[in-house]
């Protein structure tokens, strides 16, 4: 089934590679290079009628809101936002220390389409899970 998913990433060519892979996939992609952006198309598509079904977050943003700080701002929007955490670099200690559902929905680039695929599915179920309150 086709899904709505929001790419945030600071780099053009991860921003393009996930974009067709997405494609590839089945689904529609959209894309952001930096939080602000990411949160404006968000409420975009909030207030027409027709939300992302999932957000795939880049971590570390050098010149812009980065995935952790997005999120916050999503989930205020939209407490059932669907996250999924993308990065090259675990670093973020607070980050890890959240643990819970958060760490369910991570990719650790570099990623196949078989792991994206993975964490897609994934996403969708615990996304319809916490719709339907079970």
């Amino acid at each position: 089934m086709k899904k709505k998913i929001l790419i945030m990433d600071d780099e053009h060519d991860v921003r393009e590679i996930l974009s067709d892979m997405l494609t590839f996939m089945g689904h529609e992609a959209v894309s952001s290079p930096e939080g602000k952006e990411a949160i404006r198309l968000y409420e975009s598509t909030m207030k027409q009628g027709k939300p992302f079904d999932a957000v795939i977050l880049d971590l570390t943003i050098p010149k812009g809101m980065g995935g952790e700080e997005t999120a916050e701002h999503l989930r205020s929007i939209d407490p059932a936002a669907c996250i999924i955490y993308s990065s090259g670099r675990w670093e973020s200690a607070s980050f890890e220390e959240k643990g819970g559902p958060d760490l369910q929905l991570v990719l650790s680039k570099p990623y196949t389409m078989k792991q994206l695929e993975e964490v897609v599915t994934k996403a969708m179920l615990i996304r319809g899970r916490e719709r339907s309150g079970t």
